[in-house]
This record gives C-alpha cells, structure tokens and sequence, in this order.
C-alpha cells in the first residue's frame, strides 16, 4: 500500500502498471525530496523522471554554481533510483 507524505491516502493508481515514463516534478524548492521518491512511486521508481528548476535557478547567475547544484541533485537521484 503505497501512501502520499502528508496525507498518508493511498494513490489512486498502480503506477507500474503504466509501462512509461513518469515525471516527478518539484524536486528541491516545491519540498520534494530524493529520498521520498521510493515511497511515492513504489515499484514504478525506475520509471520516474524527477525535475526541478527553481531549486537549480536560484543558484543563478553564477553558472558554475548552478551547473554544481544540477550535478549534486543527479548524484542524489542516481543514488535512489538505483541510477548510480
């Protein structure tokens, strides 16, 4: 029984059972966080897409920063969806 954060409802759908890719948006600033990844998604986790942009952003304007923060995030999704 796969459960949301927060409002501990059940989801709604068996999201493995869509056999394609599944994005994950607000990654970092919205308060989505790597490690939740596997207890939203379940056995569907190798499918998911998980983005962010505000988080990466506001490291602006200095390009390298925002290049390092893009990296680390990677890193930390590799790492949780078996990726690495």
């Amino acid at each position: 029984d796969r459960r949301r954060e927060g409002d501990r409802a059940p989801l709604p759908a068996d999201l493995a059972a869509v056999r394609g890719p599944l994005l994950a948006p607000g990654m970092g600033e919205q308060g989505g966080r790597p490690e939740d990844l596997a207890a939203t998604f379940g056995a569907a986790l190798p499918a998911v897409l998980a983005s962010a942009s505000r988080s990466i952003l506001r490291l602006g304007p200095d390009a390298a920063a925002m290049a390092e923060g893009s990296r680390r995030l990677a890193g930390e999704l590799a790492v949780v969806t078996g990726r690495a």
